[in-house]
């Protein structure tokens, strides 16, 4: 029997800034490497949230989830805007639909989802358990049931350590869980790829109750530990597995194009997840562009001049942002003046250097020294929580 709710939530993606990293961590990933010191560290990060004042915690648990993804060859379940994923967790297992988000802006995911209880790990998820009208857009571009039910196939999948604390707000008796994420990611060599998230999912009472927790963490990060940084994302888990996997290119960014507040915080997501997720060549110099342009009066001009009046919500993270954005881009700057070493746009190698490996560093390291600033996290996730109004 499937049960369908629409999951709100607030996606962190954590990073442990390191200072002495090793040319084979270089080659690596140097923000995505992940050790058993940087586990020990997030968890000593994450339980002290059990202190929050006004929270009790209802269930602490662990879990492991073995996520296996489903698609066609050709990809039309993605084409068409539904996730199809068979979850193992423990000793249960489940299967799910999430179809086109309603909301996913400034890392605020807002998806209709479909879950089934399985009593076995299938082969292929059996779709004529789900409601038919998930499929009816697809259907009547001349897809037939049968056809997608044969098609589809386990395409990738990534794994999950996942730490779970369930709080309540005492006065509002609102209920949201914490969830703190080790991910392994499969690589289309199939290598592994490790990242750690903190997801804020609401499970009662009012979206604005995410934004009020959030507050409290963020207020909390500096108190805590000064290596641990966070940016708030709008990247998918099962995004960032298709594009490890082979599967899905990077997003692209035409900054150029950018005209609304939704079309920047996209455009910001895919610029990290160039930087963090698949670096390359050209990275730093692409980063460096969109840092100019959307810091840029004549940038700002066009965003005021493209529609209505800016609401408080759109103002206070345009102003973060331009904050944000020029304080990276002067510390950009900087470092190719002293180092010497530049990432240069037009080479036709986009393999990383040693050289450009250690500019790469530095560049993922001060970046997320800035776009971790809670005023500028707070404000990206106000702006998102207003747009569910």
């Amino acid at each position: 029997m499937s049960h369908n709710n629409n999951e709100i939530e607030i996606k962190l993606i954590l990073n442990h800034l390191k200072q002495d990293v090793s040319n084979q961590n270089l080659k690596d990933n140097v923000a995505l490497s992940l050790d058993n010191h940087d586990k020990a560290i997030f968890r000593d990060f994450f339980y002290n949230f059990k202190k929050l004042p006004n929270y009790q915690v209802l269930k602490n648990e662990n879990l492991t989830l073995n996520n296996l993804y489903f698609d066609t060859e050709t990809q039309e379940l993605y084409k068409n805007g539904i996730a199809l994923r068979v979850r193992v967790q423990n000793n249960d297992c489940e299967m799910t639909i999430k179809t086109k988000a309603k909301t996913n802006v400034s890392g605020v995911h807002v998806h209709p989802e479909y879950n089934i209880a399985l009593e076995s790990l299938p082969k292929v998820p059996n779709l004529s358990l789900f409601p038919n009208e998930i499929f009816t857009d697809m259907m009547n571009k001349g897809y037939s049931f049968k056809q997608l039910q044969r098609d589809i196939f386990n395409n990738m999948g990534q794994k999950c350590e996942r730490e779970i604390l369930l709080l309540k707000e005492k006065s509002t008796n609102a209920e949201i869980e914490l969830s703190l994420d080790f991910v392994q990611y499969q690589t289309q060599d199939k290598g592994i790829k490790r990242a750690t998230e903190l997801e804020l999912e609401l499970k009662q009472g009012s979206p604005l109750e995410l934004y009020k927790l959030l507050e409290l963490i963020v207020a909390d990060f500096e108190k805590i530990n000064t290596t641990v940084k966070a940016r708030v994302s709008g990247i998918s888990k099962m995004f960032t597995a298709a594009i490890y996997a082979g599967i899905s290119k990077l997003p692209t960014v035409d900054v150029l194009k950018v005209s609304t507040i939704p079309e920047l915080i996209k455009a910001k997501d895919a610029m990290e997840a160039e930087l963090f997720i698949k670096p390359n060549n050209e990275s730093v110099a692409n980063l460096t562009k969109f840092l100019k342009e959307t810091s840029s009066e004549v940038f700002l001009k066009t965003l005021k001049n493209s529609g209505a009046e800016f609401s408080d919500a759109e103002q206070s993270y345009l102003k973060n942002f331009v904050s944000f954005a020029t304080k990276v881009l002067n510390e950009i700057v900087a470092i190719n003046e002293s180092t010497k070493v530049t990432l240069n746009k037009e080479s036709s190698n986009k393999e990383l250097t040693d050289d450009s490996l250690i500019l790469l560093k530095d560049v993922q390291n001060l970046y997320l020294k800035h776009v971790s600033n809670k005023d500028l996290i707070l404000s990206e996730v106000a702006y998102g929580i207003s747009k569910l109004r």
